[in-house]
């Protein structure tokens, strides 16, 4: 019998994997680690030197090797799915069984792993609301929740939560609660001066402003009357040139 497991990152494939075989008595491999070993390097590195077109190229060159194998469970990757002939050999190679698990569960094994930033990177680091959308769209199409990150302050909040309540698969969002800074806040510490209107967590929610734009307002005399100070955040080099921030 030849079983493949596929599912988001975190979801327990590898683990599972493990498991069955060791039940059916037969072999299993994890399609990530042998990317790894023929490659000679981890995940994170080929993404950083190749992009994700050449590893998922890599991905898929691994997996049509081991679809030939007999009497295996396979764990997949987390995005192999996302190409057909992917989806196609999997399925003709065995039985296919999706594993899931729920957001916060997935966010603990990812965070609990040390080798989450080796093995685990993250496949897409969008920019606007469109382009976001899209990859919003996409995961739905594999049945994976939408779960933005928003490290960012209150104008990435508002356009987070904008994009939340555009589509069908969202699930959680990542908010930041600590304040810009004690400059920026009144005596009392509660009303900020920069942005004195922005996105306000009401218990476990935030509600979608109907204001223009964003719903947010932004001091600029206040910012104007600051020393300039600099501050880059780190950069993510891709294998094609182009630089994003992390």
């Amino acid at each position: 019998m030849t079983i493949v497991l596929i599912g988001y990152r975190g979801t327990g494939k590898t683990t599972v994997a493990q498991v069955v075989a060791s039940r059916l008595g037969c072999d299993w491999i994890d399609s990530d680690a042998e990317i790894e070993r023929h490659a000679g390097k981890s995940i994170a590195a080929i993404f950083e030197t190749a992009g994700e077109s050449g590893f998922r190229e890599l991905e898929s060159q691994r997996l049509a090797e081991l679809t030939q194998r007999k009497r295996l469970v396979l764990a997949v990757g987390g995005g192999a799915v996302l190409r057909k002939s992917n989806r196609d050999r999997l399925k003709s190679f065995g039985h296919v069984v999706w594993l899931t698990a729920d957001p916060a569960t997935i966010l603990a094994r990812i965070s609990g792993d040390a080798t989450s930033a080796a093995r685990r990177p993250n496949l897409t680091n969008v920019g606007g609301l469109t382009e976001a959308k899209k990859v919003a769209a996409l995961a739905e199409a594999h049945y994976i929740d939408l779960m933005p990150h928003n490290p960012l302050g209150p104008i990435c909040t508002a356009a987070s939560v904008h994009l939340a309540a555009a589509v069908p698969n969202f699930s959680w969002l990542e908010i930041r609660l600590n304040k810009s800074g004690e400059f920026f806040y009144d005596k009392t510490g509660d009303v900020d001066l920069l942005f004195p209107v922005h996105p306000q967590l009401t218990g476990t929610g935030i509600a979608v402003s109907d204001a223009p734009g964003l719903g947010v307002e932004f001091d600029e005399e206040l910012a104007k009357s600051q020393e300039w100070r600099f501050w880059e955040a780190p950069h993510l080099r891709r294998g094609d040139g182009s630089v994003t921030n992390w």
